[in-house]
C-alpha cells in the first residue's frame, strides 16, 4: 500500500523533471507516515469487553 505513492511521486519527479520543494517533500513523507500508522493492526486493551 505504501508502494504506489511513493513510485508515482518519484516517477513524477525523476521522469518528468518535476520541481520539487522540500514542503512536498515533507507532504509525502507525513503521507505515507499516516498511510503506515493506519495500516498497523489494532490493538486490544486486556479485560475489554468485545464490541457487540
Amino acid at each position: 500500500m505504501l508502494l504506489q505513492p511513493v513510485v508515482a511521486f518519484l516517477l513524477d519527479v525523476m521522469a518528468l523533471s518535476r520541481a520539487t520543494s522540500a514542503r512536498e517533500w515533507l507532504g509525502l513523507a507525513t503521507t505515507l507516515a499516516g498511510i503506515f500508522v493506519a495500516g498497523l493492526p489494532s490493538r486490544r486493551v486486556r479485560g475489554a469487553t468485545p464490541p457487540a
